[in-house]
């Protein structure tokens, strides 16, 4: 799996944020506090959800600082077989709304859109 761009509406203190990503190595570098790990948990989170029995715990740790309203992020990656997905969550809901679509036609994959649980890391 190749990570393309990751756009964070609101992720912590990340807020209306765009991440691209290259063929090959990517570094997050920063001063403390900038926002790298709150990526990196964001990328899981989107690949991976919030299966935790205490979810809601882990959730509201990441809750944006700014407008804890806008709490959601989107991440396009490509696959080893060449398809290119777009999975987006909406993390400000209790289910945490999940859906993934298969660029550039942007056709549903319903295997990975639902709730939280919704795994589209571990498909693949």
């Amino acid at each position: 799996m190749i990570l393309i761009e990751a756009n964070v509406e609101g992720y912590g203190r990340l807020v209306n944020e765009r991440f691209a990503f290259g063929e090959g190595l990517t570094v997050l570098h920063g001063p403390n506090e900038s926002g790298k790990t709150t990526l990196a948990d964001c990328i899981v989170r989107l690949l991976f959800g919030y299966p935790e029995h205490q979810y809601s715990a882990a959730l509201d740790k990441r809750r944006p600082w700014k407008n804890p309203s806008t709490f959601a992020a989107t991440l396009v990656y490509r696959l080893d077989d060449g398809r290119v997905l777009e999975t987006h969550r909406d993390f400000s809901t209790s289910e945490v709304k999940t859906t993934t679509f298969e660029r550039p036609v942007m056709r549903p994959v319903r295997e990975l859109t639902g709730t939280r649980k919704v795994s589209p890391g571990t498909h693949f």
